[in-house]
């Protein structure tokens, strides 16, 4: 029998109304604070033809003060940041007690990623490589990274592989002397891994959990924006700003420097001689264009000073790595501050008076077409959630 796509979708509708739904909680842990989202992922014909894969119903925002606490060893932060996320966990239970899957994203300096590379020479390079032979070679890479480490190995993810030195995008089914297996392991410390799986256990016992990084989140970024082949991108966090160095295939974590968009808001805040959050408002009410002439001019100063003082932070650390004869003219920000149109255009502003060149300075992540696609409704859909959306669609 023959079916239209409307019947198709009544029959879909009316007894398959259930069916491939998951309810998922995404958590995005930075210095600044958490945000979380609670969302029911559809995968219906319906949703798959309008496109719309994620229903977001609730978003959850908890600041964070780190400020005096270091995050990789004060227990003071290890306690700020265990009751934030137990906080946050409760605040999802109570909205919705259903949960099938946790993503925990987590910002630099949180997690640390390790990259490493393996030769395989082959007894029988006329046979075809089978998944078995590429999958040992990983495993092998990780235990290594584990010793490595010292810490709670969290994910890995596949850089490249390469048969007799070239590389494929897959290696099962070709024939080779050698085969080389690249990847990137991500690890956190043990007792922040601990805090948020018992977080998890105590709302959602029956949960699955999946964790991400910013780093990963920047490959997920490239992908979604091939004209970004190579240059800096500057992640900017509350309290920090992660530089990775993109050349081609390879995305290095080069630079992080403790200054970030609050203390961008600390220094306006200081110099105007008013509270934090006063700060925080005025730059917004400034980016949107709306700020009062007697605050836009004073604004507009102060932001260059704090800008210019991060971008001197970033050039004392490529001074450390030697780096400075070849710095990419192409920079693109990413974040999770409301006003990143605005730091880019200040980041331009200021970047030739701190490295003596001009720059091509933008903003990167999930392209606003595809977003609407995929996400609904459209309000979720801004700057400061991007991290959010880019976890999702990496999950």
């Amino acid at each position: 029998m023959w079916y239209n796509a409307n019947m198709l979708d009544f029959l879909e509708r009316t007894f398959l109304r259930d069916v491939k739904k998951s309810h998922i909680a995404a958590l995005d842990i930075s210095t600044g604070g958490i945000t979380a989202l609670y969302a029911i992922k559809h995968e219906t014909a319906a949703w798959r033809r309008s496109s719309q894969g994620y229903e977001i119903l609730k978003i959850f925002k908890l600041p964070i003060d780190l400020i005096g606490a270091e995050v990789d060893k004060s227990s003071r932060a290890s306690k700020i940041l265990n009751d934030a996320i137990l906080k946050i966990m409760k605040d999802i239970h109570a909205f919705n007690q259903h949960l099938d899957l946790a993503i925990i994203n987590f910002s630099d300096p949180f997690f640390s990623e390790i990259k490493l590379e393996k030769i395989f020479r082959r007894k029988n390079p006329h046979e075809k490589i089978v998944f078995r032979e590429a999958d040992l070679i990983l495993r092998s890479l990780g235990k290594d990274a584990v010793g490595i480490s010292g810490l709670a190995p969290i994910g890995q993810t596949v850089l490249g592989y390469k048969i007799n030195g070239y590389v494929v995008a897959e290696p099962e089914g070709y024939r080779g002397k050698s085969l080389e297996v690249s990847a990137a392991f991500t690890f956190i410390n043990t007792a922040l891994k601990e805090a948020v799986e018992s977080s998890k256990d105590k709302f959602f016992p029956k949960a699955k959990i999946r964790y991400m990084s910013d780093s990963g989140i920047v490959r997920i970024l490239l992908k979604q924006n091939a004209d970004f082949s190579s240059g800096l991108i500057f992640a900017l966090d509350g309290e920090s700003t992660a530089v990775y160095w993109v050349a081609e295939e390879n995305i290095n974590h080069i630079a992080l420097v403790s200054f970030g968009t609050k203390t961008v808001e600390r220094r306006v805040a200081a110099r105007l001689k008013v509270k934090n959050e006063e700060a925080e408002s005025l730059i917004s009410r400034f980016s949107e264009g709306v700020l009062e002439n007697d605050f836009r001019q004073k604004v507009s100063v102060f932001l260059s000073e704090a800008i210019k003082e991060l971008l001197e932070n970033i050039l004392a650390e490529f001074k450390k790595k030697q780096v400075l004869n070849s710095i990419p003219k192409k920079i693109a920000i990413t974040g999770r501050a409301k006003s990143l149109v605005l730091f880019a255009d200040f980041l331009k502003k200021e970047w030739k008076g701190v490295f003596g060149f001009e720059a091509e300075v933008g903003n990167i992540g999930i392209d606003t077409k595809r977003a609407n696609e995929i996400f609904h409704p459209p309000s979720f859909i801004a700057h400061e959630n991007g991290i959010l959306m880019a976890s999702l669609l990496g999950a």
